[in-house]
Parts: C-alpha cells; structure tokens; sequence
C-alpha cells in the first residue's frame, strides 16, 4: 500500500507540473458554480462475523471552481461537506445450550469530511450547448465528524432491544486526514452539469481496533451522483 500511495504523489505532482504553463497562459477567467448530490459509499474493510456489507446512502454539497486551461481541456476543483461510510449486518449464536438466543446486528460508519479534489477535464462539444465531460485526479479529504452506532435486537431470550455507538476519530480507531483517486462522467446542458463520480481510497485510515491492540486496514469507497450549476 505504501507503494500506490507514493504512485498517487507522483501522478499529483504530474498533474500539476503538466497543468501550470497551461494555467499561466489562460486567457479565460475561472469560473465557479454550485452542486449536491447523493453518494453512496463502502469500504474495503471486512468486519469479522459479517453476513453482509452493504454500500451507505449519503450526500455531499459544495462550491465548486474551473480554470479553462485550452478550449476544451480544463482544471477543475471544489470545496465540499461530503458523508461516508459502511454498513454491516450479523448475526451472533450465543454459547450453551441446546438452542441458544441469537443477536442480530447492524452496524453503521457515518464519516463526515471536508473534501478537496483537483481534477483535469475534457469537455466534448456535442452541440446546441451541450457538453460530454470526462475527468479523473485525485482528492484530499479530513475528517470533521464520526460516529459509529451498532443496533441489536435479540431472539430466544427475554431481553430488549439495544444501541452502541462510539466516535472513531475521536478514540483513535481512524485517521482523519484522507486521500484518494478520483473520476467521473457527466454532461454540461448549458449552465446545468449532471455527473457521475468514483471515489477509491488510497491512503489506508484504519488506525487500530477498538478495545484491542490490532490494526487494522480501512479504505474509502464512493460512488456520487451530483447536479451543478454553473453561476459564472
């Protein structure tokens, strides 16, 4: 892993080695806009006695900013709030007994980030102000919320229904400070910009297990579903 990471720094740094001359000579004045958007995100991390892992609905809201570098090739970036996160389900077998109660559980990571990306984008002109966008680049993320929250119900045994929760950034279970690969597909209809964008991880922020001395390997994981407004 400490090899993809030191692959991301050197496509970042490409990045922008590549895009300064052309930032320098734009003539164009940058223009930014709005947008928000549905995510729903995962991770690459197996919990234990897990029976499922299913993919955490969410959103993200932001400004967002571009620098025509050539007529249709562009830098793009934002500043946005932005959830993450991962569900599990499970269910425990008590020990003893000929037919002992079972726990069933569901467990839910919801993260909250400020995120940065920085992103090249190339517009293909389909007419009547109508845009085909491709981009791809690479994101930096912190954490500025967390919490953890596992819901149990039990059958066989006489007990109610119960809730756990407990706040990873704070205890030291994840590392804040993210960063990740990121691309997407989306169409420009005027002023109006629809997308489509995957986010992977690339910075393992799985610090170490609660009540337990392991580590552990923890990456991002997002699929977004955003609608923009260009206001210049």
């Amino acid at each position: 892993m400490k090899n993809q990471q030191r692959m991301f720094l050197i496509v970042l740094t490409i990045l922008l080695v590549l895009a300064y001359p052309l930032i320098t000579k734009a003539q164009k004045p940058p223009g930014y806009g709005i947008k928000a958007g549905m995510n729903l995100s995962g991770s690459s991390y197996n919990r234990y006695f897990s029976d499922s892992k299913s993919l955490k609905p969410g959103f993200q809201v932001g400004i967002t900013g571009e620098y025509a570098l050539t007529k249709a090739l562009f830098l793009q970036s934002e500043i946005a709030f932005t959830t993450k996160g991962v569900v599990y389900r499970g269910a425990d077998l008590w020990i003893g007994g000929t037919n002992p109660p079972v726990t069933h559980w569901k467990n839910t990571l919801d993260l909250l980030y400020v995120k940065a990306p920085l992103k090249l984008a190339y517009k293909f002109d389909m007419g009547s102000k109508i845009k085909l966008v491709v981009n791809a680049g690479a994101y930096a993320a912190y954490g500025v919320g967390a919490k953890d929250k596992t819901k149990n119900r039990y059958t066989g045994v006489e007990r109610p229904a119960d809730t756990q929760s407990y706040y990873p950034f704070k205890e030291g279970v994840l590392r804040r400070f993210d960063t990740g690969a990121i691309a997407g597909l989306g169409v420009e209809l005027g002023s109006l910009q629809l997308a489509i964008n995957y986010e992977l991880g690339i910075r393992d922020i799985g610090k170490q297990m609660r009540d337990s001395s392991h580590d552990f390997e923890y990456h991002n994981q997002n699929i977004s579903f955003t609608i923009g407004y260009a206001l210049k």
